[in-house]
């Protein structure tokens, strides 16, 4: 997802304005986080109330990272509850199923929260819509809560799991990434499909989504992860071992790391009918701070992004990465160019 203007293509905008020889692009519209959450706690004895703040701003993050890309003003309830077994870590689910008719007149059952989204109607009334389970030891030793989760920039402690992580990938499977195929030969229940599901091919050997959005990010047929199919990615031999740092990678989440949403999330959600959108990054007015130029990106926080400089349009030289930690970053490049008419564009990884 990249932007070189206001007037995008399928991976490079169009048009561009000089301004004393700087690039001068428009801005677009604010994002806003779609979604809110109401939580509650399966708690009656408040043993872990201590933890109750904490989830609370990490889980209300991670909502507001995947919201900021939805169409949908939607309030859904959310119960944590708490597992007493030392091998489980974190589980969340969306409470109800709907039946759906796709464009094409397939019949799939997809997540009450994505009907909710979808709709503006609460399949399941005042119950919950996603149960969230986490695990009392992995809540007490194994996870780290970011003070400030919207920011995202305190170092993660080693030997530590990144809370906003965990909840960005357990909120993709409540949103949308689930269903009932067989993680190992690829059969359905009934032949029940989940709107996950209708996408899924198994091949004798492997798992691919072939969602046409997630295709054309990924550049072909996903690998989904053997053995944990609702997930990406492979360990060497199967396919898909650059997926393992995606978000919604089926193996491992690495201690002392973040993750971040990317297109291939985005496009998978897509291609189960949530109604996604994936705006394009656009740069203000350049202009020049001292000896320094200067001009801000625009665009959905808490993603990579990349930032290159040509000064003939044609050869592109990097010029920095950096993860988004508000709608608006200002960029000061360290490029030499003298008085040379340059170009600055920015995609999102």
């Amino acid at each position: 997802m990249t932007c070189l203007a206001s007037v995008a293509s399928t991976r490079w905008a169009r048009r561009f304005f000089l301004l004393g020889g700087l690039l001068m692009l428009a801005v677009p519209g604010n994002l806003q986080a779609a979604l809110t959450l109401q939580l509650t706690f399966g708690d009656p004895e408040r043993r872990w109330a201590e933890f109750y703040p904490a989830i609370t701003s990490n889980l209300k993050a991670a909502a507001q990272d995947w919201g900021q890309y939805l169409e949908s003003g939607a309030t859904l309830e959310v119960d944590v509850v708490f597992v007493d077994d030392p091998y489980f870590r974190v589980r969340a689910a969306s409470v109800a199923s709907s039946p759906f008719t796709t464009p094409d007149g397939i019949t799939v059952f997809e997540q009450g929260v994505a009907a909710e989204i979808r709709t503006g109607k609460d399949p399941n009334g005042s119950a919950p819509d996603i149960r969230l389970e986490i695990g009392i030891q992995y809540l007490t030793t194994g996870l780290w809560f970011d003070a400030d989760p919207v920011l995202r920039s305190a170092p993660v402690p080693h030997g530590k799991v990144d809370a906003m992580s965990v909840f960005l990938h357990e909120l993709g499977h409540a949103l949308g990434l689930n269903g009932w195929t067989s993680p190992y030969d690829g059969s359905c229940p009934n032949e029940h499909k989940s709107a996950f599901d209708r996408w899924v091919k198994f091949d004798g050997t492997n798992f691919f989504f072939h969602g046409p959005q997630a295709m054309a990010n990924y550049g072909g047929p996903v690998p989904l992860t053997y053995g944990n199919v609702f997930h990406v990615g492979n360990s060497a031999p199967r396919p898909g071992q650059e997926l393992k740092s995606d978000v919604m990678n089926g193996e491992v989440q690495v201690c002392g790391e973040r993750y971040y949403l990317s297109r291939l999330n985005l496009g998978m959600l897509a291609d189960t009918g949530l109604p996604v959108r994936m705006p394009l990054p656009a740069l203000t007015r350049a202009k020049l701070n001292g000896e320094r130029v200067e001009f801000q990106v625009h665009g959905p926080r808490a993603r990579w992004y990349r930032v290159e400089v040509s000064t003939d349009l044609v050869r592109w030289a990097w010029v920095m990465d950096y993860v988004s930690t508000h709608p608006a970053m200002t960029i000061v490049p360290e490029d030499d160019f003298g008085s040379a008419r340059r170009y600055y564009r920015a995609q999102i990884f």
